[in-house]
């Protein structure tokens, strides 16, 4: 319900995103009132809503762990280019699912350059 109200979303996207954050970054339900904190402080600095942010984060969590971001530093990344793109948080979001997908395939070694001796 603090999403909710703090966000200015519905109490069920609320609920969506918040349990897409705990899966997508393997924490406990105890610890949502902290996720909820990072957002409603981030809303209160950025020209972004926590709502939004919410929104833009559960399209990409769980690829932002795998790639070894930290929610911290994801929460930045998302906060910053929604600020200075405007773009809508489902585009954001989908960018960040985007880019980390690509930084598993650099990863995997999948387009690596082979050279011919």
């Amino acid at each position: 319900m603090m999403l909710s109200t703090l966000g200015m979303i519905e109490a069920s996207e609320a609920t969506t995103y918040l349990i897409s954050t705990l899966k997508g970054w393997k924490i406990s339900a105890s610890e949502v009132v902290g996720v909820v904190d990072k957002l409603t402080a981030v809303d209160m600095a950025a020209a972004i809503s926590a709502g939004d942010l919410a929104l833009a984060m559960s399209r990409a969590n769980n690829s932002a762990r795998l790639a070894g971001s930290d929610m911290n530093n994801f929460i930045g990344y998302v906060t910053t280019v929604a600020d200075v793109t405007q773009k809508s948080a489902e585009s954001v979001g989908e960018s960040f699912k985007t880019i980390y997908s690509r930084f598993g395939n650099i990863k995997a070694n999948k387009y690596a350059a082979t050279t011919a001796d």
